[in-house]
């Protein structure tokens, strides 16, 4: 609870990274001009560990560490 307001959490808590990236792939993309691009870059995404985390556990800090673990390989 912040200011007073209540923040459900639930779905957030539910949910991964990458259930997020395939419901964007399958009802977002697929009406954008370039959206067979964006869904090959989004299911290479899904591939990595990013991808795995919940919602509510994703953090500057660990969107970091995923972005150098990449560049490292």
């Amino acid at each position: 609870m912040d200011r007073g307001f209540f923040v459900d959490r639930i779905e957030d808590e539910l949910n991964t990274f990458g259930d997020l990236l395939k419901r964007y792939a399958e009802e977002v993309s697929p009406h954008k001009k370039g959206g067979a691009g964006e869904i090959l870059r989004i299911r290479k995404l899904r591939t990595q560990s990013l991808a795995e985390y919940k919602v509510a556990a994703l953090t500057s800090k660990v969107t970091t560490a995923t972005s150098r673990e990449k560049k490292a390989l």
